[in-house]
Protein backbone atom coordinates (compact mmCIF):
# COMPACT_ATOMS: atom_id res chain seq x y z
CA UNK A 1 0.00 0.00 0.00
CA UNK A 2 1.72 3.53 -0.78
CA UNK A 3 1.10 6.41 0.85
CA UNK A 4 -1.67 7.51 -0.45
CA UNK A 5 -3.48 4.49 -0.98
CA UNK A 6 -3.39 4.56 3.07
CA UNK A 7 -5.38 7.93 3.37
CA UNK A 8 -8.51 5.94 1.86
CA UNK A 9 -9.55 4.48 5.36
CA UNK A 10 -9.35 7.47 7.60
CA UNK A 11 -11.53 10.48 7.87
CA UNK A 12 -10.58 14.48 8.13
CA UNK A 13 -10.37 18.22 7.20
CA UNK A 14 -11.74 22.11 6.98
CA UNK A 15 -13.26 25.08 4.11
CA UNK A 16 -11.17 26.43 1.30
CA UNK A 17 -10.19 26.52 -2.08
CA UNK A 18 -6.84 26.98 -3.40
CA UNK A 19 -5.16 30.24 -3.67
CA UNK A 20 -4.05 32.10 -6.29
CA UNK A 21 -0.68 33.29 -5.52
CA UNK A 22 2.34 32.35 -7.17
CA UNK A 23 4.29 29.47 -6.30
CA UNK A 24 7.58 30.16 -4.59
CA UNK A 25 10.85 29.26 -5.08
CA UNK A 26 13.40 27.24 -2.66
CA UNK A 27 16.36 28.83 -4.13
CA UNK A 28 16.78 31.17 -1.51
CA UNK A 29 17.62 28.05 1.06
CA UNK A 30 20.90 26.58 1.44
CA UNK A 31 21.73 23.67 -0.02
CA UNK A 32 22.68 22.05 3.67
CA UNK A 33 18.91 22.71 4.53
CA UNK A 34 17.39 21.58 1.17
CA UNK A 35 19.33 18.24 1.58
CA UNK A 36 18.42 17.78 5.57
CA UNK A 37 14.73 18.97 4.46
CA UNK A 38 14.89 16.09 1.66
CA UNK A 39 16.30 13.50 4.46
CA UNK A 40 13.17 14.07 7.07
CA UNK A 41 10.79 13.94 3.94
CA UNK A 42 12.69 10.81 3.40
CA UNK A 43 11.89 9.63 6.69
CA UNK A 44 8.71 10.41 7.39
CA UNK A 45 7.46 8.67 4.39
CA UNK A 46 8.98 5.65 5.51
CA UNK A 47 7.40 6.56 9.56
CA UNK A 48 3.92 6.82 7.86
CA UNK A 49 4.15 3.51 6.00
CA UNK A 50 4.86 1.79 9.04
CA UNK A 51 2.11 3.64 10.83
CA UNK A 52 3.50 6.16 12.81
CA UNK A 53 1.86 9.13 11.88
CA UNK A 54 2.71 11.94 14.72
CA UNK A 55 6.16 10.79 14.76
CA UNK A 56 6.41 11.08 10.94
CA UNK A 57 4.83 14.79 11.20
CA UNK A 58 7.47 15.86 13.67
CA UNK A 59 9.84 14.60 10.71
CA UNK A 60 7.83 16.60 8.19
CA UNK A 61 7.58 19.59 10.55
CA UNK A 62 11.25 19.44 10.71
CA UNK A 63 11.15 20.08 6.89
CA UNK A 64 9.35 22.51 6.64
CA UNK A 65 11.76 24.21 9.43
CA UNK A 66 14.85 23.53 7.02
CA UNK A 67 13.39 24.39 3.49
CA UNK A 68 9.46 26.02 4.04
CA UNK A 69 9.25 26.26 0.45
CA UNK A 70 9.54 22.94 0.28
CA UNK A 71 5.66 21.58 -1.27
CA UNK A 72 6.45 17.57 -0.39
CA UNK A 73 7.01 18.82 3.58
CA UNK A 74 3.90 19.92 3.86
CA UNK A 75 2.33 17.59 1.74
CA UNK A 76 3.51 15.05 4.01
CA UNK A 77 2.27 17.30 7.14
CA UNK A 78 -1.36 17.71 5.81
CA UNK A 79 -1.48 13.27 5.56
CA UNK A 80 -0.22 13.21 8.91
CA UNK A 81 -2.73 16.00 10.24
CA UNK A 82 -5.46 13.84 7.79
CA UNK A 83 -4.89 10.70 9.62
CA UNK A 84 -5.20 12.30 13.20
CA UNK A 85 -8.33 13.74 12.23
CA UNK A 86 -6.63 17.55 12.40
CA UNK A 87 -8.90 18.41 9.04
CA UNK A 88 -8.63 22.27 9.52
CA UNK A 89 -4.76 21.69 10.19
CA UNK A 90 -4.83 19.16 7.03
CA UNK A 91 -6.34 21.56 5.11
CA UNK A 92 -4.16 24.62 5.50
CA UNK A 93 -0.70 22.29 4.56
CA UNK A 94 -2.33 21.01 2.00
CA UNK A 95 -3.39 24.43 1.03
CA UNK A 96 0.54 25.64 1.28
CA UNK A 97 1.61 22.89 -0.48
CA UNK A 98 -0.35 23.70 -3.22
CA UNK A 99 0.64 27.26 -3.37
CA UNK A 100 3.73 25.88 -4.00
CA UNK A 101 3.37 23.54 -6.43
CA UNK A 102 0.02 23.23 -8.26
CA UNK A 103 1.31 20.80 -9.81
CA UNK A 104 1.60 18.86 -7.02
CA UNK A 105 -1.49 16.22 -7.49
CA UNK A 106 -0.92 14.76 -4.27
CA UNK A 107 -1.60 17.64 -2.14
CA UNK A 108 -4.30 18.41 -4.02
CA UNK A 109 -5.74 15.31 -3.67
CA UNK A 110 -5.18 16.12 0.61
CA UNK A 111 -6.71 19.12 0.06
CA UNK A 112 -10.10 17.60 -1.87
CA UNK A 113 -10.26 14.99 0.84
CA UNK A 114 -9.99 17.63 3.79
CA UNK A 115 -12.70 19.86 2.16
CA UNK A 116 -14.55 16.79 2.08
CA UNK A 117 -14.82 15.66 5.30
CA UNK A 118 -15.40 19.87 6.68
CA UNK A 119 -18.44 19.89 4.44
CA UNK A 120 -17.15 21.92 1.84
CA UNK A 121 -18.52 19.68 -0.98
CA UNK A 122 -18.35 22.14 -3.84
CA UNK A 123 -14.34 23.01 -3.64
CA UNK A 124 -13.92 19.08 -3.26
CA UNK A 125 -15.33 17.87 -5.82
CA UNK A 126 -13.14 20.83 -8.33
CA UNK A 127 -10.39 19.62 -6.55
CA UNK A 128 -11.07 15.68 -7.19
CA UNK A 129 -11.61 16.77 -10.18
CA UNK A 130 -8.08 18.85 -10.50
CA UNK A 131 -6.14 16.00 -8.98
CA UNK A 132 -8.16 13.60 -11.33
CA UNK A 133 -6.25 15.31 -14.27
CA UNK A 134 -2.97 15.29 -12.18
CA UNK A 135 -2.68 11.28 -11.36
CA UNK A 136 -1.74 8.63 -13.56
CA UNK A 137 -4.69 6.35 -14.81
CA UNK A 138 -3.03 3.64 -12.70
CA UNK A 139 -2.79 6.32 -9.59
CA UNK A 140 -6.32 7.20 -10.35
CA UNK A 141 -7.46 3.77 -10.19
CA UNK A 142 -5.07 2.66 -6.79
CA UNK A 143 -7.18 5.85 -4.95
CA UNK A 144 -10.38 4.87 -6.35
CA UNK A 145 -10.89 8.58 -7.51
CA UNK A 146 -13.64 8.07 -10.37
CA UNK A 147 -15.72 6.26 -7.18
CA UNK A 148 -15.03 9.17 -4.51
CA UNK A 149 -16.06 11.82 -7.36
CA UNK A 150 -19.42 9.82 -7.37
CA UNK A 151 -20.31 10.06 -3.93
CA UNK A 152 -19.22 13.78 -3.45
CA UNK A 153 -22.15 14.06 -6.24
CA UNK A 154 -23.93 11.83 -4.12
CA UNK A 155 -23.58 13.54 -0.78
CA UNK A 156 -24.66 16.60 -3.11
CA UNK A 157 -27.74 15.35 -3.95
CA UNK A 158 -28.43 13.42 -0.56
CA UNK A 159 -28.19 16.82 1.61
CA UNK A 160 -30.17 19.30 -1.24
CA UNK A 161 -33.18 16.84 -0.57
CA UNK A 162 -32.60 17.50 3.66
CA UNK A 163 -32.05 15.64 6.59
CA UNK A 164 -34.31 12.69 7.15
CA UNK A 165 -33.13 11.75 10.51
CA UNK A 166 -32.54 13.67 13.26
CA UNK A 167 -29.38 12.41 15.46
CA UNK A 168 -28.30 14.23 18.93
CA UNK A 169 -24.80 13.80 20.96
CA UNK A 170 -25.15 11.10 24.14
CA UNK A 171 -24.11 13.58 26.71
CA UNK A 172 -22.35 12.59 29.25
CA UNK A 173 -20.86 9.68 27.59
CA UNK A 174 -18.94 11.51 25.22
CA UNK A 175 -15.50 13.20 25.90
CA UNK A 176 -12.83 14.31 24.61
CA UNK A 177 -11.23 11.00 24.01
CA UNK A 178 -12.20 9.02 21.32
CA UNK A 179 -15.78 6.88 22.10
CA UNK A 180 -17.81 5.05 19.90
CA UNK A 181 -19.22 1.85 19.64
CA UNK A 182 -22.54 2.48 21.60
CA UNK A 183 -24.45 -0.60 23.39
CA UNK A 184 -27.83 0.05 24.70
CA UNK A 185 -29.18 -2.75 27.30
CA UNK A 186 -31.44 -3.21 30.04
CA UNK A 187 -34.35 -0.98 28.00
CA UNK A 188 -32.16 1.68 26.88
CA UNK A 189 -31.31 2.58 30.42
CA UNK A 190 -28.00 1.47 30.59
CA UNK A 191 -25.25 1.82 28.08
CA UNK A 192 -21.87 0.10 27.19
CA UNK A 193 -19.58 1.77 24.87
CA UNK A 194 -15.77 1.47 24.15
CA UNK A 195 -13.06 4.81 24.69
CA UNK A 196 -10.01 5.40 24.69
CA UNK A 197 -9.37 7.70 27.38
CA UNK A 198 -6.51 8.43 29.96
CA UNK A 199 -7.69 6.08 32.76
CA UNK A 200 -7.42 3.14 30.52
CA UNK A 201 -6.68 -0.34 32.84
CA UNK A 202 -2.81 -0.02 32.42
CA UNK A 203 -2.66 3.06 31.37
CA UNK A 204 -0.90 2.05 28.20
CA UNK A 205 -0.93 4.41 24.74
CA UNK A 206 -0.73 2.61 21.40
CA UNK A 207 3.19 2.90 19.93
CA UNK A 208 1.79 3.50 16.28
CA UNK A 209 -0.60 6.27 17.19
CA UNK A 210 0.08 7.39 20.82
CA UNK A 211 -3.63 7.16 21.95
CA UNK A 212 -5.06 5.43 24.96
CA UNK A 213 -5.58 1.69 24.72
CA UNK A 214 -9.30 0.91 24.48
CA UNK A 215 -11.36 0.19 27.13
CA UNK A 216 -14.82 -0.86 27.71
CA UNK A 217 -17.06 1.46 29.84
CA UNK A 218 -20.68 1.60 31.29
CA UNK A 219 -22.98 4.62 31.90
CA UNK A 220 -26.57 5.05 33.74
CA UNK A 221 -29.08 7.09 31.89
CA UNK A 222 -30.39 9.67 34.16
CA UNK A 223 -34.18 10.98 33.28
CA UNK A 224 -33.97 14.30 35.64
CA UNK A 225 -30.36 15.26 33.56
CA UNK A 226 -31.84 14.26 30.31
CA UNK A 227 -28.33 12.45 30.21
CA UNK A 228 -25.47 9.60 30.76
CA UNK A 229 -23.77 9.45 33.95
CA UNK A 230 -21.79 7.21 36.55
CA UNK A 231 -19.38 6.34 33.70
CA UNK A 232 -17.27 3.73 34.83
CA UNK A 233 -14.20 1.09 33.51
CA UNK A 234 -14.76 -0.78 36.39
CA UNK A 235 -16.79 -3.37 34.78
CA UNK A 236 -15.38 -6.86 36.61
CA UNK A 237 -12.56 -8.06 34.64
CA UNK A 238 -13.69 -7.32 31.26
CA UNK A 239 -11.27 -4.71 30.86
CA UNK A 240 -7.42 -5.58 30.45
CA UNK A 241 -4.07 -3.80 29.78
CA UNK A 242 -4.75 -4.52 26.57
CA UNK A 243 -7.11 -3.40 23.71
CA UNK A 244 -11.05 -4.62 24.97
CA UNK A 245 -14.12 -3.42 23.04
CA UNK A 246 -17.67 -4.42 23.37
CA UNK A 247 -20.30 -5.39 20.73
CA UNK A 248 -23.19 -7.51 21.56
CA UNK A 249 -24.89 -8.26 24.64
CA UNK A 250 -27.23 -11.68 24.93
CA UNK A 251 -31.39 -10.38 25.72
CA UNK A 252 -31.21 -12.19 29.02
CA UNK A 253 -28.33 -10.17 29.59
CA UNK A 254 -26.10 -12.99 30.77
CA UNK A 255 -23.14 -13.28 28.15
CA UNK A 256 -21.00 -10.59 26.39
CA UNK A 257 -19.09 -10.47 22.99
CA UNK A 258 -15.91 -8.53 23.13
CA UNK A 259 -13.42 -8.13 20.45
CA UNK A 260 -9.57 -8.20 22.66
CA UNK A 261 -6.40 -7.56 22.07
CA UNK A 262 -3.38 -8.17 24.07
CA UNK A 263 -0.05 -8.15 21.30
CA UNK A 264 1.18 -5.24 23.04
CA UNK A 265 0.13 -6.58 27.05
CA UNK A 266 3.69 -7.61 28.33
CA UNK A 267 2.31 -9.75 31.05
CA UNK A 268 0.35 -12.23 28.80
CA UNK A 269 1.93 -15.45 27.89
CA UNK A 270 2.75 -16.77 23.98
CA UNK A 271 0.13 -19.30 24.55
CA UNK A 272 -2.30 -16.90 25.46
CA UNK A 273 -1.92 -14.11 22.87
CA UNK A 274 -4.75 -13.30 20.44
CA UNK A 275 -3.66 -13.62 16.63
CA UNK A 276 -3.89 -9.45 16.04
CA UNK A 277 -7.48 -8.88 17.37
CA UNK A 278 -9.97 -11.82 18.37
CA UNK A 279 -13.55 -12.57 19.36
CA UNK A 280 -14.15 -13.52 23.28
CA UNK A 281 -17.10 -14.00 25.56
CA UNK A 282 -17.77 -13.64 28.97
CA UNK A 283 -20.70 -15.28 30.87
CA UNK A 284 -22.13 -13.30 34.07
CA UNK A 285 -21.25 -14.69 37.05
CA UNK A 286 -24.05 -16.09 39.71
CA UNK A 287 -22.58 -12.65 41.92
CA UNK A 288 -23.78 -10.52 39.31
CA UNK A 289 -20.29 -9.85 38.05
CA UNK A 290 -18.34 -10.09 34.54
CA UNK A 291 -15.38 -12.18 34.81
CA UNK A 292 -12.43 -12.33 32.24
CA UNK A 293 -13.67 -13.25 28.82
CA UNK A 294 -12.45 -16.41 27.12
CA UNK A 295 -11.69 -16.50 23.23
CA UNK A 296 -14.39 -17.92 21.52
CA UNK A 297 -14.01 -21.80 19.76
CA UNK A 298 -14.31 -23.07 16.22
CA UNK A 299 -13.60 -21.94 12.99
CA UNK A 300 -13.87 -18.04 13.76
CA UNK A 301 -10.24 -16.74 15.64
CA UNK A 302 -7.43 -16.88 13.37
CA UNK A 303 -4.09 -15.12 13.01
CA UNK A 304 -5.89 -12.02 11.38
CA UNK A 305 -8.13 -9.49 13.07
CA UNK A 306 -11.55 -10.58 13.83
CA UNK A 307 -14.14 -8.24 16.05
CA UNK A 308 -17.10 -6.26 16.27
CA UNK A 309 -19.27 -9.44 16.67
CA UNK A 310 -22.89 -8.85 16.44
CA UNK A 311 -25.56 -12.16 16.99
CA UNK A 312 -29.57 -13.29 16.16
CA UNK A 313 -31.31 -13.27 19.08
CA UNK A 314 -30.80 -17.34 19.72
CA UNK A 315 -27.01 -17.14 19.44
CA UNK A 316 -26.78 -19.40 16.97
CA UNK A 317 -25.08 -16.86 14.08
CA UNK A 318 -22.78 -14.76 14.84
CA UNK A 319 -21.81 -12.13 12.07
CA UNK A 320 -18.21 -10.27 12.48
CA UNK A 321 -15.36 -8.10 10.97
CA UNK A 322 -12.43 -10.22 9.65
CA UNK A 323 -9.12 -9.16 7.78
CA UNK A 324 -8.38 -12.18 5.22
CA UNK A 325 -6.79 -10.31 2.27
CA UNK A 326 -3.16 -8.79 1.99
CA UNK A 327 -2.67 -8.71 -1.28
CA UNK A 328 -4.61 -5.84 -2.39
CA UNK A 329 -4.89 -3.52 0.73
CA UNK A 330 -5.65 -5.58 2.96
CA UNK A 331 -9.84 -4.61 3.18
CA UNK A 332 -12.02 -6.11 6.12
CA UNK A 333 -15.00 -8.18 5.38
CA UNK A 334 -18.17 -9.20 6.94
CA UNK A 335 -17.65 -12.71 7.55
CA UNK A 336 -20.72 -15.67 9.26
CA UNK A 337 -20.74 -18.35 11.23
CA UNK A 338 -23.04 -20.76 12.95
CA UNK A 339 -23.15 -22.32 15.78
CA UNK A 340 -23.10 -26.52 15.85
CA UNK A 341 -22.94 -27.94 19.41
CA UNK A 342 -20.75 -26.93 21.08
CA UNK A 343 -18.25 -24.80 18.89
CA UNK A 344 -18.64 -22.19 16.02
CA UNK A 345 -18.55 -23.45 12.33
CA UNK A 346 -15.75 -22.31 10.12
CA UNK A 347 -16.54 -18.92 9.32
CA UNK A 348 -17.65 -17.62 5.22
CA UNK A 349 -16.91 -14.60 3.79
CA UNK A 350 -20.86 -12.86 2.97
CA UNK A 351 -21.02 -12.58 -0.51
CA UNK A 352 -21.33 -9.45 -3.01
CA UNK A 353 -23.39 -7.35 -2.91
CA UNK A 354 -22.32 -6.98 0.57
CA UNK A 355 -18.41 -7.16 0.59
CA UNK A 356 -16.70 -5.73 -2.37
CA UNK A 357 -13.28 -4.72 -2.53
CA UNK A 358 -13.25 -2.04 -0.13
CA UNK A 359 -13.48 -2.14 3.66
CA UNK A 360 -17.13 -3.45 5.27
CA UNK A 361 -17.30 -2.84 8.71
CA UNK A 362 -19.35 -2.89 12.24
CA UNK A 363 -21.83 -5.02 11.11
CA UNK A 364 -25.51 -5.70 13.19
CA UNK A 365 -27.62 -8.15 12.79
CA UNK A 366 -31.55 -8.16 13.64
CA UNK A 367 -32.62 -10.63 16.19
CA UNK A 368 -34.65 -12.50 13.14
CA UNK A 369 -30.99 -12.53 11.21
CA UNK A 370 -33.49 -11.02 7.97
CA UNK A 371 -31.79 -7.03 8.26
CA UNK A 372 -27.74 -6.76 8.24
CA UNK A 373 -27.12 -3.50 9.09
CA UNK A 374 -23.23 -2.11 8.52
CA UNK A 375 -20.78 0.34 7.35
CA UNK A 376 -18.73 0.63 4.44
CA UNK A 377 -16.64 2.97 2.50
CA UNK A 378 -16.80 1.31 -0.87
CA UNK A 379 -20.28 1.03 -1.48
CA UNK A 380 -21.64 4.82 -3.18
CA UNK A 381 -21.94 7.18 0.15
CA UNK A 382 -21.73 10.57 1.62
CA UNK A 383 -18.43 10.30 3.01
CA UNK A 384 -15.88 8.32 4.08
CA UNK A 385 -17.94 5.32 5.85
CA UNK A 386 -21.73 5.38 5.62
CA UNK A 387 -24.04 3.19 7.33
CA UNK A 388 -26.37 0.72 4.79
CA UNK A 389 -28.74 -2.23 5.51
CA UNK A 390 -29.16 -5.49 3.40
CA UNK A 391 -32.07 -7.52 3.44
CA UNK A 392 -31.40 -11.49 3.44
CA UNK A 393 -34.14 -13.46 1.00
CA UNK A 394 -33.11 -16.92 1.29
CA UNK A 395 -29.52 -17.25 0.82
CA UNK A 396 -29.41 -14.11 -0.95
CA UNK A 397 -28.85 -10.48 0.32
CA UNK A 398 -30.16 -7.51 -1.16
CA UNK A 399 -28.08 -4.57 -2.55
CA UNK A 400 -27.25 -2.64 0.45
CA UNK A 401 -29.06 0.39 0.33
CA UNK A 402 -27.72 3.80 2.31
CA UNK A 403 -29.74 5.12 5.26
CA UNK A 404 -29.00 8.50 4.04
CA UNK A 405 -28.44 12.05 5.64
CA UNK A 406 -28.69 12.58 9.03
CA UNK A 407 -27.54 8.82 9.81
CA UNK A 408 -25.06 9.49 8.08
CA UNK A 409 -22.76 12.40 7.59
CA UNK A 410 -19.28 13.12 5.47
CA UNK A 411 -16.97 12.02 7.60
CA UNK A 412 -17.15 8.43 9.46
CA UNK A 413 -20.29 6.73 10.43
CA UNK A 414 -19.82 3.42 12.19
CA UNK A 415 -21.30 0.89 14.79
CA UNK A 416 -25.15 1.65 13.89
CA UNK A 417 -27.65 -0.45 16.24
CA UNK A 418 -31.28 -0.14 15.68
CA UNK A 419 -33.91 -0.72 18.81
CA UNK A 420 -37.13 -0.77 17.25
CA UNK A 421 -38.88 -1.05 20.73
CA UNK A 422 -37.29 2.44 21.84
CA UNK A 423 -37.55 3.89 18.28
CA UNK A 424 -34.39 4.57 18.43
CA UNK A 425 -30.44 4.06 16.56
CA UNK A 426 -26.94 4.78 18.18
CA UNK A 427 -23.89 5.17 16.26
CA UNK A 428 -20.27 6.89 16.13
CA UNK A 429 -19.08 9.64 14.29
CA UNK A 430 -16.17 11.55 13.38
CA UNK A 431 -17.31 15.21 14.74
CA UNK A 432 -15.43 18.27 13.66
CA UNK A 433 -15.21 20.99 16.12
CA UNK A 434 -12.53 23.97 15.40
CA UNK A 435 -9.65 22.04 13.52
CA UNK A 436 -9.47 19.11 14.76
CA UNK A 437 -12.17 15.98 14.97
CA UNK A 438 -12.90 12.91 17.31
CA UNK A 439 -15.27 10.46 17.45
CA UNK A 440 -18.27 10.78 19.22
CA UNK A 441 -21.67 8.72 20.15
CA UNK A 442 -25.02 9.67 18.69
CA UNK A 443 -28.52 8.94 19.04
CA UNK A 444 -31.28 8.99 16.06
CA UNK A 445 -34.73 9.30 16.18
CA UNK A 446 -36.18 6.51 14.12
CA UNK A 447 -40.06 7.19 14.90
CA UNK A 448 -40.66 6.89 11.04
CA UNK A 449 -38.39 4.27 9.86
CA UNK A 450 -39.72 1.05 9.10
CA UNK A 451 -37.72 -1.45 7.28
CA UNK A 452 -40.88 -2.55 5.35
CA UNK A 453 -40.76 0.61 3.67
CA UNK A 454 -37.42 -0.03 2.26
CA UNK A 455 -37.22 -1.03 -1.99
CA UNK A 456 -34.83 -3.67 -1.75
CA UNK A 457 -33.74 -5.14 -4.88
CA UNK A 458 -31.62 -8.02 -5.87
CA UNK A 459 -29.03 -8.85 -8.07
Amino acid sequence: MNRIQSTLFIVITTIVGIKNSNAQSDSSVSVVNRTAAALKIDEGNGLLLEGQVRTALVKFNDAIDKNPFSSKAHTGAAECQYKMLSYGFALKAAQKAVELDKQNADAVFFLAQSQHRLGDLSNALKNYELALSLFSQTAQKDLNLPFIIDCVKFAQKLIAEGVKFERKPMLGANSEFMDYGPMLYDGGKRLMFNSRRSNTTGGQRNPADQLYFEDIYEAVWNPKRQEWDSVTNKIGKINSPGFDAVSFMSTDGERLYVTLNNTMDPKVKRKDLTGSSDIAMAKLSKNGTWPKPKLISGGINTDFFEGSPTLTKDEQAIYFVAQRRTSDGGGTEIMVSTYQGKTWSKALQLPAPINNKGRQTTPFISPNGTYLFFSSDSHLGIGGYDIFVSKLNGSQWSIPVNLGYGINSVNDDTHFKYYPELKLGILASVEVDGNRATYNMFTVDMSNFNLEDIKFEWD
